[in-house]
């Protein structure tokens, strides 16, 4: 399933693109029968961050469509020519009004059904005046116990919180402790959407969403 915009005519020479396997291709693509032009859909790469301030995690309230009203790690689009980490810093400037270090990768999701990737860092905010971007209804910090799993707004948001509260059980840490001690490291996660998560967007359409079951409040 694409979504991107499907063309129909060549950018190059305006001719009509017909959709199959090119010569020397492996996989069926819409391309110029005229000048020989081949148009590629390929993924679209989303940057964001776990933000850290005072042993809690920021997070946004989204006052956009899709999820409008739900809850998010602040996170976007990549622009042209824009590193991951320059993109992840500044979606959570534009979200949450947030100045991030950023600390280190933190989970990595492929979502093939609408074509996008996921990249999240662990970051710590530096900043005392954080507040809800143009994009954001409100931004609240939260540690485990007041997450509400099910208001959350989308499937990645999901398995980056849950792969990050189960790395701190795993390493014996406090949410606080990362603040004052660098003598930790977070596996991060690699994963594909799994099947039952692959509405993507966790209440709207139904997707039955509790608490983790292999969280813990540890990370509190």
């Amino acid at each position: 399933m694409h979504l991107n915009p499907q063309p129909n005519f060549c950018l190059h020479c305006g001719n009509a693109l017909s959709f199959g396997l090119p010569d020397g291709d492996s996989h069926p693509r819409h391309h110029c029968a005229t000048c020989g032009y081949i148009h590629y859909i390929n993924p679209k790469p989303i940057a964001g961050t776990l933000p850290i301030y005072q042993g809690k995690i920021l997070l946004c309230k989204r006052a956009i469509h899709p999820q409008r009203g739900l809850w998010t790690l602040p996170a976007g689009f990549m622009e042209s020519e824009e590193t991951v980490e320059a993109a992840a810093k500044r979606e959570t400037w534009e979200e949450a009004r947030a100045k991030v270090n950023l600390v280190q990768p933190i989970a990595t999701i492929s979502a093939p059904h609408i074509d996008q990737i996921h990249h999240f860092f662990l970051a710590m905010i530096t900043n005392d005046d954080f507040k809800p971007g143009p994009e954001s209804q409100a931004v609240q910090l939260v540690e485990y116990n007041d997450i509400n799993w099910d208001q959350l707004a989308f499937s990645t948001i999901y398995l980056t919180l849950n792969h990050f509260f189960s790395e701190l059980t795993r390493c014996n840490l406090q949410l606080d402790e990362l603040m004052h001690s660098k003598d930790w490291y977070l596996k991060p996660l690699s994963q594909t959407i799994p099947d039952h998560l692959r509405k993507h967007y966790l209440v709207s359409k139904g997707t039955d969403i509790k608490t983790p079951p292999n969280a813990s409040v540890s990370g509190t």
